[in-house]
Parts: structure tokens; sequence; C-alpha cells
């Protein structure tokens, strides 16, 4: 592929930015004592209650060994870390925050779950600016055969007031270059999964299977949270998306893997039916919006 160099590949083993892992288990641990505490500290935030704020700060681990820092902050780190239980939730199926007896349940277990299993969590991740030019069915890839098929993705490229199917004219232009990912937890929670399922402990390995599914969204999330914190662009911030979703059809997932190698620079690979392998992997796009349409 023309003008493709491997030093313009990024590549992070372990990437932990603003989201530890680690915090899963003492942030669990302190919503069983207390459901409430998410609610709890948006609406100090929102009402800046500058001591309830601080109150729970010592919670995660970076504001322990950082005691001096703005309850503002310290806000905006819990609500990146309510995604985590939202993501859980979402492929459970269950809320986990629930008050009621069976959310009681299986936040307990995922408290257990998560002291016992924390260290199979390893976020990684492999990432690069390419250069693109919308047309009128996506993005081509500047410099190579690539392109990505999907209409959608052509927001990342405009004024966020213009809709997909529009042609997009170089007044239009806003930015060149997107961020195509992966990322992943590594093989260790898929192998636990697999190794509860043969035991028949179908239950667990559910459960298992959730935190895992939950965790690896939250690499992609720690990935966009680090790509908006290094934005040198006013009124502009990063969102992904990926293969699947929408007009974007999953066989676009090729592509990305073809740009960036995963599988020989953070061990994933792409089967013949596109499925990732660790599964608690995901890739993806991430492009500029104006934040005023947001």
């Amino acid at each position: 592929m023309a003008n493709l160099k491997i030093q313009d590949i990024q590549i992070s083993d372990p990437f932990i930015y603003r989201i530890d892992p680690e915090d899963y288990i003492s942030l669990t641990e302190n919503l069983i004592i207390n459901r409430k505490l998410f609610n709890e500290i948006e609406n100090a935030g929102k009402s800046t209650d500058v001591k309830l704020v601080l109150k729970h700060s010592s919670i995660l681990k970076k504001w322990r060994d950082n005691p001096a820092g703005k309850a503002r902050e310290i806000y905006r780190e819990f609500e990146v870390y309510r995604y985590f239980y939202k993501e859980v939730g979402a492929s459970l199926k269950f809320n986990p925050l629930s008050e009621k007896k069976a959310g009681v349940f299986i936040l307990n277990r995922i408290h257990e779950f998560l002291k016992k299993y924390i260290t199979l969590i390893k976020p990684k991740v492999v990432y690069k600016f390419i250069n693109i030019i919308p047309d009128s069915e996506g993005l081509q890839v500047k410099d190579t055969d690539v392109h990505f098929d999907s209409r959608k993705l052509k927001i990342f490229t405009s004024h966020s007031s213009l809709k997909s199917e529009k042609e997009i004219t170089p007044g239009d232009l806003v930015n060149e270059k997107v961020v195509v990912y992966v990322v992943s937890i590594g093989p260790g929670i898929d192998n636990e999964v697999k190794s509860l399922a043969d035991a028949g402990d179908v239950f667990d390995a559910y459960l298992l299977n959730g935190i895992g599914a939950g965790a690896a969204e939250m690499v992609a999330n720690d990935l966009n949270l680090f790509m908006n914190d290094s934005c040198k662009e006013n009124n502009y911030e990063y969102k992904r998306l990926s293969p699947g979703y929408g007009d974007w059809h999953i066989t676009d997932q090729e592509k990305i893997f073809k740009l960036l190698n995963p599988e020989k620079n953070i061990g994933v690979k792409l089967t013949d039916t596109h499925i990732m392998l660790p599964e608690k992997s995901t890739s993806g796009i991430m492009g500029l919006i104006s934040s005023q349409s947001l």
C-alpha cells in the first residue's frame, strides 16, 4: 500500500489514560453500599457542592494519589466511569445498578468477579491518523486503495449540519484527517468465560462476559478521551463509529485491519466471518464533529 509507513502507527500496551480498570473494584464496592452514588455526585456537580464531590474523590486511584484535584475534574471522572456500568448493563440486558433484589445480587457478583479477574483486563490500543477524501459513497483514504463505504462517515469531514447524503464540496471540507483504531483488553477474559461455560457455570460465564464487554468499550472510550484532551480544534470534539453501525457494513473491518495490522501490533486478529479475536476488542474510526451541534 503506497505511503503507509509503520512509524505512523501508534501502539500503546498497556493503555491507561484516564480510565484505570482497578477503579472498577473500589467503585463497585462503594456502589454496593450506596446504589445512588453516581446520582449524588452528579447532583453535587450540578449544584457546585465542592465538599461532596471531594468527599468521594478517594474512591478513584488517580485522586488518592493526587488529593489536590479540582472538584470539576473529579466530577468529570466519575461521569466517565459511570459509562462502564451502562455498557455492562447493555451486554447483560439488565441494569446492574438496579435497586431490585436481582440488582443487589448481580452487583455483588460483579464485585467478586472484578476482584478475582481484574488482572485479566489488559487495555491495549493501536491507532493511526489518516488523510481522507469524502465522496458520494463514503471516505477514500488518500494514497491508498482503501475506501470506507458509509455515507454516515462523512460527518467527520463536513460541517455537522450537513446531511450525510449531501455531496461534500471543497468549501464544506473542514477536516481532512480521521483516526482509525483497534482496541482490546486481551484474551484473558475470553479464555476464562470459555472455561466457566465448559464447566457448566453458564450464569457466571454470562456475567463475566458482560464485564469484559464493558471493559473493552471503556478502552475505546479512554482512547476517545485521549483524542479529545489532545485536540487543538476549538468547538470540535472526537466522536467514534464502528463497522456494523448504520449503513457501515461489518466487512469494512478488513480495511481497518489492513491499515493497522493489529494482529502483529496488539494481538488482535480478524476471522473470515469478521469476528475479532480476542472477542473483547473494538475497531472503528474517530473524527471531529462540531461540539456546538451535539
